[in-house]
């Protein structure tokens, strides 16, 4: 087979720059092995660089139960003898090898054929447990320099589709990440053999970007804000009236590897299930080589799910693996950090959430089926740096009216009221009354019926109401001489940590807070609820320790709110049937296309309602 009846449909991710520091999660190197130039690696005689990685293996079970390719090869472009070894490793531990001597002439492409793994062993294995591949590349001659430049998992299949994808990158106000994503996406699609095929839609809600920033691939599209589920509800009507057969969501702060884009591109091309849509990765920009979730689950709360796998680690890339390539599970839903998807499946619109919540209910209620693909993947900050009374309010608001929407996600009214207390007593426990308010608030919204939604779509008198209400969980700078609390680190006893359940951390003890130590905290840990126990005021500092916030035990406001919330948890239990029915009747209406493009246009200025290239 010649390499240009070829099609790369997963070609090797490559770090961004030749010194970076996420050179060992595409390529592990032995030896005498050198990135010069970024796609150029330089192998010396005892060298080894082995593309055994997340990001750079191919997963036969996801890929064949899904796609079902009757041919596969590794292309590979460079100069120099080559001795290269492709490995399989099933679901059973199993692992068959096959090494091939090369020798690799500048400006030609060689194939090795690896569709013999496509089929399952003898035993009767099913498609997806066919395992994962990959491989490892040495110099052959000690006498002769070795370079690799191109490397590609490639298929002579015919294509079952073209996709014309649409990405839609939402923005309020975030003008420079916005600018560095549209030239990153434009040198790409400058170089890529799919340009025709892609296209970009920034849908800016803060209308601060000059409409003129757009390009024959690029167009700014002005929007009234109406948070993430507007703009992207916008970006994916307009896409659709343009004639796109997929739509890309995408955060305007998130950074993915360009070629996320040829990997989904490709799988939809070949999906069998024309429902097929694909789910990015996340993973925090502190921690790059950790997951923070490789897909979701939502019932009662969010699940993420192979978290923490730490992604250096062989033996755990390729447990993850394994259990995505199974079979879609139930409540999955893709966050719009990264989320591709038919238009066609897409029934249902966003539920007017704002943001927080509206990419759940859209996985939830429209009929994909949603696969997760190695090397598609985000960076973002960390959900918990993240959090405030705000994020708090929207994340329980979302998920009552998830449960209380859709059918098939009805858990009766005790069940509801759960979810309500147990954010209620997170937040209590670690004395944020700030955002023990906010939740109070959020279930008081809630009982107002989906009207509120519509009444509030666009969040600002909640948001005001949301800042006037925060007091002590404010990030203040933080000057490094300033003395701070101990830190905590030591977890409690299992012994002292029940005590302190029971006397809901001081709150039913008399004159706690003069009794519990003053601790302080960093980051991410500030979201473990153990290191609170016991504490009578909390310092935290941010990430970088540059701020700080600090939270203090009160019993006069755990006991207001603590009231205010058991008031709450009563109506929401003796108005559940009704409350139910109201939603559930709403829903097909609120996230109808005629409900969004009245709600659009409404709140649209003229000058906004004409098309950017100038047609009214």
């Amino acid at each position: 087979m010649t390499a240009s009846r070829l099609l790369d449909i997963q070609t090797f991710m490559w770090p961004a720059k030749p010194d970076s520091s996420d050179i060992k999660l595409v390529m592990k190197q032995s030896g005498d092995v050198a990135l010069t130039h970024v796609q150029d690696v330089q192998i010396g005689p005892e060298g080894e660089a082995d593309f055994g990685t997340w990001f750079n293996l191919f997963n036969l079970g996801t890929w064949q139960s899904r796609c079902q390719l009757q041919s596969l090869f590794l292309r590979i472009e460079g100069e120099g003898p080559c001795q290269l070894t492709i490995r399989r490793e099933d679901a059973s531990g199993a692992v068959d090898a096959k090494t091939h001597v090369l020798t690799l002439s500048a400006g030609a492409a060689q194939c090795v054929d690896v569709g013999d793994f496509l089929v399952p062993r003898e035993d009767g294995s099913p498609l997806k447990g066919l395992g994962v591949l990959s491989c490892r590349v040495q110099r052959h001659d000690d006498a002769a320099p070795l370079h690799i430049r191109h490397m590609a998992w490639a298929t002579a299949d015919v294509l079952k589709r073209r996709p014309d994808m649409t990405l839609v990158m939402t923005t309020f106000k975030r003008e420079d990440a916005v600018e560095r994503a549209v030239k990153r996406f434009e040198a790409y699609r400058a170089q890529s053999p799919l340009r025709g095929h892609l296209r970009m839609f920034v849908v800016d809600n803060g209308q601060s970007i000059d409409p003129q920033r757009a390009s024959g691939t690029v167009e700014v599209l002005p929007n009234p804000n109406l948070g993430g589920a507007g703009g992207f509800t916008r970006g994916f009507l307009e896409a659709r009236d343009r004639g796109a057969s997929h739509v890309l969501f995408m955060d305007d702060d998130a950074s993915i590897y360009m070629d996320s884009l040829e990997r989904t591109w490709s799988f939809l091309a070949f999906a069998k299930d024309e429902r097929t849509a694909i789910s990015g990765a996340m993973s925090t920009e502190r921690h790059p080589w950790l997951m923070w979730e490789y897909g979701a689950l939502f019932f009662k709360n969010c699940i993420r799910q192979l978290g923490d796998a730490d992604l250096r680690n062989w033996r755990e890339v390729i447990d993850i693996e394994h259990e995505v390539a199974d079979d879609m599970p139930d409540h999955l839903y893709a966050g719009w950090w990264y989320f591709a998807f038919p238009v066609k499946a897409a029934q249902h619109l966003a539920f007017p959430f704002f943001v927080r919540g509206d990419d759940v209910s859209f996985s939830l209620v429209n009929d994909f089926d949603i696969v997760r693909l190695n090397g598609v993947l985000s960076y973002q900050a960390s959900f918990i740096e993240k959090e405030s009374p705000q994020t708090w309010y929207l994340d329980l608001r979302s998920h009552l009216a998830h449960h209380l929407s859709i059918e098939r996600m009805d858990i009766g009214r005790w069940s509801l009221a759960a979810i309500a207390a147990k954010f209620f007593l997170k937040n209590l426990v670690k004395m944020h009354y700030d955002t023990a308010s906010a939740v109070n608030l959020a279930v008081e919204d809630v009982l107002n019926g989906p009207e509120f939604f519509v009444a509030h779509v666009d969040m600002a008198q909640r948001r005001a109401d949301l800042n006037a209400l925060t007091d002590a969980e404010v990030w203040t700078d933080f000057d490094p001489e300033q003395p701070v609390p101990p830190r905590q680190r030591v977890l409690k006893s299992k012994l002292f940590r029940f005590a302190m359940k029971l006397c809901l951390n001081g709150h039913l003890v008399p004159g706690f807070r003069f009794l519990g130590p003053k601790r302080s905290v960093v980051g991410d840990d500030r979201g473990a609820l153990g290191i609170y126990w016991g504490v009578s005021e909390m310092t935290i500092l941010s990430a970088n320790e540059d701020k700080l916030y600090q939270v203090r035990h009160s019993k006069p406001r755990a006991f207001r709110e603590g009231v205010r919330m058991l008031r709450n948890l009563v109506r929401l239990v003796w108005g559940y049937s009704a409350l139910k029915r109201d939603y559930q009747s709403a829903y097909p209406a609120m996230t109808s296309e005629a409900f969004w493009r009245g709600l659009l246009d409404q709140r649209m200025l003229p000058e906004e309602k004409a098309d950017p290239s100038g047609r009214a």
